[in-house]
């Protein structure tokens, strides 16, 4: 069964009780707990910059898919192109 884990680290914080205290009356490892924890708080979205290089010439972007697509790219590419192929 899957835990809902913002429900738990929410619970934890309203608690007032120590991680490990928790943890254990909740019979929960303080590892996945802290994992957990530590993935809700990173950012949901990565923006993009653009990036000078300095290369003179073509440039060539290749984005490859988990599916296995190999999509390879030449020239300059607006950043609200680009975006919209990597969120395909």
């Amino acid at each position: 069964m899957k835990k809902d884990w913002t429900s738990i680290i929410a619970e934890q914080k309203a608690s007032g009780e120590s991680v490990s205290h928790f943890c254990k009356s909740q019979v929960l490892s303080k590892a996945s707990f802290y994992y957990q924890k530590k993935r809700r708080s990173l950012p949901k979205e990565i923006g993009f910059i653009q990036v000078e290089t300095g290369m003179s010439g073509s440039s060539c972007i290749e984005i490859f898919y988990p599916n296995g697509v190999r999509l390879k790219l030449s020239g300059k590419i607006p950043l609200s192109e680009l975006s919209s192929l990597l969120h395909v």
